[in-house]
């Protein structure tokens, strides 16, 4: 009776658990979404996930490796077969498991069995915990649980050492994929030295440090030996993970994770356990904890600690001490918000590896809650006889029920609205169409990568599950497949492959695609925008782009192409070397589009998305065995202004910089900042690109002070700030006109200040518009400055109208250049501006166009002859004629108030007159000059330039979700514009950038004025033209060895090993190997003289029979596990990066001592240390249960 009666709460919570759940699974649908619960296949993803390298995008070293749970969840899939009964049981562990080791705990301490029921569920029910364990992420969620069960270990096996050792070791290596999140990781271990400390003090009632440490020791060891299979790969992989968690991204996440709840309650609000009244219909948790009453009922463990302090007055130490521990923890979880906010701060940039905590709430948050708890059954247990006892278990009883009306209801995976009229789910349903195309892709053995479509911003997707309902989390299809995937989020912390979205239109992008080892290209349809697509590009713009390409399959909701010939297999040797050490991925297509995809070119490029200039990307063994050097024109001219104005994406206001300030402006401190300030910036008086950003950085911190101070600080301390902005803006310009003085290519950082400008401005006059008001004189000043910065930038804008080109040349010699064929080129001129150079050239266009195989007569390249380039940096300019002006001098008008002629004047009183033209010869994708001057005697001169788009995607429209059709016009241009002096003429111009499907556009100028008064405005010489800025490329021509390529045959063993034939191989070559390039990839050569065996069949051959492929073997152990481990690798400084992100290898046949046939074998050497510290960790389990069984027999 006793027994039932002590786990009777385990067994009534775990069916009422189960009772929730179970709607979630009817009609076939499934819990899954966010970022752990999108994975179904668990035997497929151990094969894909269990090494010390992931299968993911091109490629990725594991941290803690992650996806260890999928070991125990594929055992149970191959007995239960079904995939969302293995789905239920993952996902009801992750709220049960927590519960049971609340409640266990509560009973190791002496607390009755329905006090600890409460307690148990007042862990699972608070609203930290309701709004954490939403996010169905196992290896984040079930720190939940694994932080209230370390602490039960510890304290149950106390007395035994060897106990404590073997069952706290065991327990965390069943759970080691716990550790995948590297912050969790850290919080666990500093949670285990509190845990020690804590229950040392509470078991021996005395502080005894000798003791301490020897538990520590015990439990630690235990951990360490335990999971030695995984810690061992942090000691290789430390350098690269660290790049993930820079300060500066750290404390920009920690500002914006919570910058819609007031800074007052941000530091009250305890880790979220007194919710702050977002908006109450985003979803039920937000509607909840909406409610006047509930800050009150949120606050009642607060009161009840409290009441337990001044009872008590802390009179054992353990209470002390833990007491301590809730107040440290409680203020981490607050980040940098409220209260002492810059201590956090000051944490992320001074204390090493600090920033990792990013997350603060979240991390912080749940060792906080657990504290609380642990606290609270301390409470119960110690306040039995006390005369409020009942009125505290009662204002318990009340929070828990409060908080249990989100499980009640079957609400606590709540639906969520993420605009009007889409709805977030995480009820996912796995389409018939979704299953076709994952058996499609897992039936074929081949290697190669798939290409995903609509490209989504963020990781997470949205997929229609039906009507407005929509799946949100991580790509539950293709991440269930055993092909890895790219989307514009693929990649390591570094490197992405944008190139790949950005490109789509190119005429030779499908060039591409084989570069990347991508053989098919899916297009879902039921993929939705929430985050925004990278590509441009509308699904059935894509679908007809791709339609050349042959269909794998296609059902109401995929389509599957095949590449076709553009694909190219993991392994190749290519017959052409493409130098190009100063292009990036995106010069790629312009590199490729010169050379025919059948010769399978290698391209040496930096890695970099823009050079580098300290760290400049060459190699001279590259170089020297090239075929072709080419290089990519870096182009500085009008046209880039035009596609930054048009939103471009790469540099976007929201990713400016607002530095944190700590000191208010007027402070006792605050000139020592200013001081500080400028002996920074004296440091690069005389290096203008370096003090630039410097310049930007102070300029933003000036802003962030207004907004933080704005209403605290006097007008002079106001205007003093605005001063110094404007003083960093000034000094800002005058650098960028050094730089462009010195002939360098000063357009990025022109880009990078007009962005910075433009989100400056946009914040600082919201600011103050906002607490002052429009009439404010504080605005009108804030305006006048924003108007002198803006007409000073504009000023240094017509320096950078003439298309300049420029050159690093890497190796001397004759280069023909070649320029990419547009309309009336035929007469232009190139010139060599080169500062300092004597020997100056011009050149124009010679011969018949350059056609490369595959691309269409209109897409060809221009020859403008060759010509000797020495070894240095050069600027070439094309002179071009001008292009004619698409206005005329017949302006319609609206309105009876205009007057046209030579110059054309508006004005009236009550209306607004315009004059207006339809553009002729209007093309999308193009850029256009307009300009003309004007003056403002009375009101402002508008100006609007409107496109109409020639389609509109009407793909959620057709569907039903969305209930109002896009807008088939696109304002390109809207501003507003006064002279300064009313009776003289002031020039404008600005460029701007059509969109890609727009067929027309219309101009308009106008008069506006305020209500009721007189406007008049006037303009004339008014010009519209087309600017033309082709590509210029410079190619030369080195040796060309087509013949004697070696024929290949590769296997793959596991993601870390593969396994080559090679024959015929005569002469050095790169072998290409499409992985994403890393130190710990190594290549052996041995005699591979060894029959292959019968199974091992030929799944493809490629090129004629020259590259074959067999069926993999996707094993984790073999017998020839040991076969490198003494045998030399090829040199590291022959392991070489190619085509922007793989690994390649040159090799002799020195190499192989000049056989012609042998074998390659490549590893990824760290999973070395993984078989070893499985060893370890084997041993360690095995000495344990060995002892454990010697004490046994002893003892009987």
């Amino acid at each position: 009776m006793d027994y039932f009666k002590k786990y009777f709460p385990i067994i009534l919570f775990g069916t009422f658990l189960a009772a929730i759940f179970l709607p979630f699974y009817r009609d076939g649908k499934m819990i899954s979404g966010w970022e752990g619960g999108y994975f179904l296949d668990f035997p497929l993803m151990l094969k894909n996930y269990g090494y010390s390298w992931s299968n993911w995008g091109t490629g990725i070293f594991a941290t803690s490796l992650n996806f260890g749970y999928v070991f125990h969840l594929s055992l149970l899939q191959r007995f239960i077969l079904n995939e969302r009964l293995v789905n239920f049981a993952m996902i009801y562990l992750l709220y049960f498991l927590p519960f049971i080791a609340i409640y266990l705990l509560s009973r190791e301490l002496k607390v009755k069995s329905w006090i600890s029921l409460l307690i148990a569920f007042f862990y699972i029910a608070n609203p930290f915990m309701s709004n954490f364990m939403k996010s169905i992420n196992q290896w984040n969620m079930l720190a939940a649980y694994i932080l209230p069960v370390f602490f039960l270990i510890i304290l149950k096996f106390y007395e035994d050492n060897w106990k404590l050792f073997f069952f706290f070791g065991i327990h965390s290596l069943f759970f080691a994929f716990t550790n995948a999140n590297p912050p969790t990781m850290v919080l666990y271990q500093i949670a285990i030295m509190f845990f020690v400390i804590l229950i040392s003090l509470y078991k021996e009632q005395e502080i005894d440090i000798r003791l301490i440490l020897r538990k520590y020791f015990w439990v630690i060891s235990s951990f360490i030996l335990f999971n030695f299979w995984w810690i061992i790969n942090w000691f290789y992989i430390f350098p690269d993970a660290r790049q993930g968690y820079s300060k500066e991204f750290a404390i920009s996440w920690l500002r914006g994770s919570q910058e819609f709840i007031p800074a007052f309650w941000r530091t009250l609000n305890l880790t979220s356990l007194l919710q702050y009244p977002i908006n109450p219909e985003y979803d039920y948790f937000a509607r909840h904890y909406s409610y006047f009453f509930t800050p009150m009922l949120l606050s009642i463990p607060i009161l009840i600690v409290i009441y337990f302090l001044f009872r008590k007055r802390l009179g054992e130490k353990y209470h002390l001490i833990l007491g301590l521990m809730l107040v440290i923890i409680g203020f981490l979880s607050k980040g940098v918000n409220g209260l002492f906010g810059s201590v956090y701060e000051f944490m992320i940039m001074h204390i090493p590896f600090f920033s990792i905590f990013k997350s603060a709430a979240e991390k912080w948050g749940t060792l906080f809650i657990f504290l609380l708890t642990l606290y609270l059954i301390f409470i119960f247990r110690e306040l039995k006889k006390d005369r409020l006892y009942l009125l505290i278990v009662a204002l318990l009883m009340i929070y828990v029920l409060y908080g249990a009306v989100p499980f009640i209801t079957g609400n606590f995976l709540p639906d969520y609205k993420f605009n009007d009229v889409v709805i977030g789910s995480k009820n996912f349903l796995d389409k018939p169409e979704y299953k076709e195309l994952k058996n499609k892709l897992n039936s074929d053995p081949e290697q190669y990568r798939v290409l995903s479509l609509p490209g989504s911003w963020n990781y997470q997707v949205a997929l229609q599950i039906q009507g407005n309902r929509f799946y949100t989390g991580n790509d539950p299809i293709l991440s269930n497949t055993n092909k890895p995937f790219l989307a514009p989020y693929s990649g390591s912390w570094n490197q992405r492959f944008g190139v790949l979205y950005d490109k789509i239109s190119h005429p030779d992008y499908l060039k591409l695609l084989g570069l990347y080892n991508i053989k098919k290209i899916v297009i879902n349809q039921d993929m939705y925008p929430w985050f925004g697509f990278r590509e441009k590009e509308s699904i059935p713009e894509l679908e007809e782009i791709f339609s050349p390409l042959s269909l794998s399959l296609k059902n109401e909701v995929i389509n599957l192409y095949d590449v076709g010939d553009y694909f190219l297999p993991r392994f190749y040797v290519p017959p052409q070397i493409i130098y190009s050490p100063e292009s990036t991925q995106y010069e790629l297509p312009e590199l490729i589009s010169l050379n025919d995809v059948s010769k399978r070119p290698a391209l040496f490029i930096s890695p970099y998305e823009k050079i580098k200039e300290e760290d400049k990307f060459e190699n001279d063994l590259v170089k020297d065995n090239a075929s072709q050097i080419i290089l990519a024109g870096e182009l500085q001219s009008a046209i880039d202004e035009g596609k930054l104005r048009a939103g471009i994406r790469g540099m976007n206001p929201g990713g400016v910089l607002f530095p944190y300030a700590r000191w208010k402006p007027g402070g006792l401190i605050y000139p020592y900042i200013l001081k500080k300030e400028e002996k920074t910036k004296n440091q690069f008086l005389n290096q203008p690109e370096e003090l630039l950003p410097q310049n930007l950085f102070f300029a933003g911190k000036r802003v962030f002070e207004i907004q933080k101070w704005d209403r605290s600080l006097s007008d002079k301390e106001f205007l003093d700030v605005l001063e110094r902005y404007e003083g960093e803006m000034d000094e800002v310009i005058e650098n960028l006109e050094k730089i462009r003085m010195t002939g360098k290519n000063a357009f990025l950082l022109l880009a990078k200040i007009e962005v910075s400008f433009e989100a400056f401005s946009k914040r600082l006059l919201d600011v103050v518009e906002g607490d002052f008001g429009k009439k404010s004189q504080r605005l009108k000043a804030a305006e006048e400055a924003t108007e002198r910065i803006d007409k000073r930038l504009k000023a240094v804008l017509k320096h950078y109208s003439q298309a300049r080109y420029y050159f690093e040349i890497p190796e001397e010699g004759e280069y023909e250049v070649l320029l990419e064929k547009k309309e009336g080129i035929s007469d232009w001129k190139i010139e060599n501006i080169t500062p300092k150079k004597e020997e100056r050239f011009t050149l124009g266009v010679t011969g018949e166009p350059v056609l490369p195989a595959g691309r269409q007569k209109e897409k060809a390249w221009l020859s403008f002859g060759r010509q000797k380039f020495n070894a240095q940096d050069y600027i070439l300019v094309l002179n071009q004629t001008p292009t004619p002006n698409l206005l005329n001098e017949d302006w319609n008008v609206l309105e009876s108030n205009v007057e046209t002629g030579e110059v054309i004047r508006l004005f009236s009183k009550r209306s607004t007159p315009a004059a207006w033209q339809e553009i002729k010869n209007w093309e999308p994708e193009t850029a256009y000059k307009l300009s003309f001057k004007y003056k403002t005697p009375v009101g402002r001169l508008k100006l609007s330039l409107i496109e109409e788009k020639e389609r509109i995607d009407t793909t959620w429209f057709d569907k039903g979700v969305e209930d109002k059709l896009p807008d088939k016009t696109n304002i390109l241009l809207e501003e507003e514009l006064i002279s300064e002096n009313p009776s003289e003429w002031e020039e404008y111009s600005i460029v701007v950038y059509s969109g890609r499907n727009t067929k027309k556009a219309k101009l308009f100028i106008s008069a506006e004025s305020e209500e009721e008064k007189l406007s008049e405005v006037e303009f004339k010489e008014a010009t519209l033209t087309k600017i033309i800025e082709p590509k210029m490329v410079l190619r030369k021509y080195k040796s060309q060895s087509d013949s004697n390529i070696p024929q290949i045959t590769f296997q793959k063993i596991n993601p870390t090993k593969y396994v080559l034939e090679i024959s015929n191989a005569s002469q050095p070559y790169f072998l290409v190997f499409s992985e994403s390039f890393h130190r710990g990839w190594r290549a052996w050569i041995t005699d591979g003289t060894e029959e292959s065996e019968g199974t091992e069949k030929i799944i493809a051959s490629y090129f004629g029979e020259e590259i074959k492929e067999k069926s993999p073997k996707d094993i984790f152990l073999t017998k020839d596990i040991f076969e490198t481990w003494r045998e030399k690798a090829l040199p590291d400084d022959r392991h070489l990066l190619m085509n922007g992100y793989a690994n390649s290898w040159y090799i002799t046949p020195e190499d192989a001592e000049n056989q012609v046939n042998y074998q390659i074998i490549i590893e990824y050497w760290p999973q070395r240390l993984f078989y070893f510290g499985v060893g370890v960790t084997l041993a360690t389990m095995i000495g344990s249960l060995g002892l454990a069984a010697l004490k046994y027999a002893k003892k009987s």
